[in-house]
């Protein structure tokens, strides 16, 4: 089984840092949506750290992987975009008490 960088009893979070290719991105929602597979129930969250891609394009990649996946997975499947840069940063919409996990990571 794949190791998530994350998990509670809620949510499944993997991290990818700097992406600049879609095949990472490819790469990172075929995981969660095996692990979601096994898990059902929860919220699968890939989190782009200073992506090098648009949201655009990324949100497009995952419009093409949906009708392939279970409907199950697929509406489980989130895509959060996070930056290193202060002013850049977005809110990340966690279950409640793993924004204090994800914080001492």
């Amino acid at each position: 089984m794949y190791p998530v960088d994350y998990e509670d009893d809620s949510a499944v979070v993997e991290f990818k840092l700097n992406v600049s290719a879609l095949r990472d991105v490819q790469a990172g929602l075929a995981q969660l949506a095996q692990v979601l597979g096994e898990r059902l129930g929860k919220s699968g969250y890939l989190v782009l750290v200073d992506s090098r891609l648009s949201e655009a394009t990324v949100l497009e990649q995952l419009k093409r992987l949906v009708p392939a996946l279970r409907h199950e997975v697929a509406r489980n499947l989130h895509i959060v975009f996070a930056s290193t840069v202060p002013e850049a940063r977005r809110p990340l919409e966690l279950p409640i008490g793993a924004w204090e996990e994800l914080t001492q990571l």
